[in-house]
């Protein structure tokens, strides 16, 4: 996910081994550079613990303002079929709360969290919430939003499931994995998957993937969606599965590029990494690579070099001599996607976050999960790049099985933040450097 704050902060949380409680609780590749040791020690605070069950798995999601604060979102029960989404505001200077956790909405079921901060650093928060179909599934199918305005959390729908083709079964399912942005001009930009069948399954698999955006001024007019990519009911038809992983970036005019997974089944047999641009009224999309199963994608713009670069983990590469499970970063020079480094040293990739430096260089934080002997490492890495032809890589942390949903930020001093969450503790880490 990539914002527009006024300081752009990353977080790399090392361990100093604390139990998490307390506070938390109340609320063609170059070639790669060996890991190089620390040159200092991270520091690592603890945030937010995380109660997770049921059909909820921990989703975290934290952001910078322009006042130095912290937001973290994140999915927590408190018992049985009692699911919510929070918010928690913590001082980036001192690492103490400056709020009370907030229960944002209270849901039965949602794939997926997207966070954003208006100018005036007011959170919004989107989720698959909403009604219920009225076959009776049992999973929320609407594209929902909620702003913390007025001292209180306001909700309103940004797209309901509905189908309107079908005239007998019309209940879809928007939402599946989601994310958003909101510009310098305080316009919200949302990316969203669509299911044309909630109760009849048939076309469940078959995603299209759809856009929107409006004002964060006025958040109860919603335009019609735009269609980035998807199925064709036309003629003999064509069915494929669009937006796994989506993400949005915004170039230097504020015009969104969508990043995501994209799989057709035969006669195509296509799959792989694209991205949709705007030109003019339409979307155009794009492979950056093809032959190959995506995970979690991260986009950010360099405005200094005006490019693009997105970070992706490879599940698997289905081309001759591919590989599986491994990190891959590529930035669109004069038009053409380039891969410039790969991280293949271990099982890796998973949870990548991206951004750049005030040097312009770009830092991405991501999981290691094991070497490709088996080994288990659970590991929080950062790749650093010096130039075109050097990154460096680093493990920030390899205790209490962290690394998992982390976002990096960076501010003025080039201090480095990596929020990160560990599995094992079962709660949200900071760390910098």
């Amino acid at each position: 996910m990539q914002y527009y704050p006024k300081n752009t902060f990353l977080v790399i949380l090392t361990m100093i081994y604390i139990g998490c409680g307390g506070g938390g609780s109340s609320s063609s590749p170059t070639t790669q550079v060996p890991d190089d040791p620390l040159e200092k020690q991270w520091q690592s605070v603890q945030l937010n613990t995380i109660e997770s069950s049921g059909l909820h798995r921990a989703n975290v999601k934290s952001m910078i303002d322009s006042n130095d604060q912290f937001h973290i979102v994140y999915f927590s029960s408190a018992g049985a079929n009692d699911y919510s989404i929070y918010h928690q505001m913590w001082d980036s200077r001192t690492f103490q709360p400056v709020n009370s956790k907030t229960s944002v909405i209270k849901i039965d079921n949602c794939r997926d969290i997207g966070m954003g901060l208006t100018m005036d650093s007011l959170p919004i928060v989107v989720y698959q919430g909403g009604s219920f179909p009225l076959c009776g599934e049992k999973e929320q199918s609407d594209v929902m939003m909620n702003v913390f305005t007025d001292n209180q959390w306001k909700e309103s729908t940004i797209e309901i499931g509905r189908v309107e083709r079908n005239p007998v079964i019309n209940n879809g399912v928007a939402g599946g994995f989601l994310d958003m942005v909101v510009d310098p001009l305080n316009q919200v930009h949302v990316c969203f998957q669509f299911f044309y069948e909630g109760c009849d399954t048939m076309n469940v698999n078959y995603p299209d993937l759809w856009y929107v955006t409006f004002s964060a001024d006025t958040p109860d007019q919603i335009p019609e969606h735009e269609t980035v990519e998807g199925n064709s009911f036309d003629g003999a038809g064509i069915q494929n599965k669009v937006g796994d992983y989506c993400t949005i970036a915004l170039d230097s005019t504020h015009q969104p590029m969508i990043f995501y997974y994209y799989e057709a089944p035969l006669p195509e047999n296509e799959k792989g990494l694209r991205v949709a641009m705007k030109n003019g009224l339409d979307w155009q999309p794009e492979w950056i690579k093809k032959d190959c199963e995506i995970g979690y994608i991260s986009a950010a713009w360099n405005d200094k070099r005006s490019i693009m670069g997105v970070a992706y983990y490879v599940i698997k590469d289905f081309s001759y001599g591919g590989s599986d499970h491994f990190l891959e970063y590529a930035e669109r020079i004069n038009g053409q996607w380039k891969i410039l480094w790969t991280d293949d040293s271990t099982l890796c990739g998973n949870y990548c976050s991206l951004t750049f430096d005030n040097d312009d260089h770009p830092l991405i934080a991501y999981r290691s999960d094991e070497s490709r002997s088996g080994y288990q490492l659970n590991a929080l890495k950062l790749c650093r790049g010096k130039n075109d032809q050097i990154f460096e890589t680093e493990t920030v942390s390899n205790t209490n099985n962290m690394g998992t949903h982390n976002t990096i930020f960076v501010d003025d001093s080039n201090t480095i933040y990596i929020t990160s969450y560990s599995i094992e503790k079962k709660c949200v880490y900071m760390l910098n450097q």
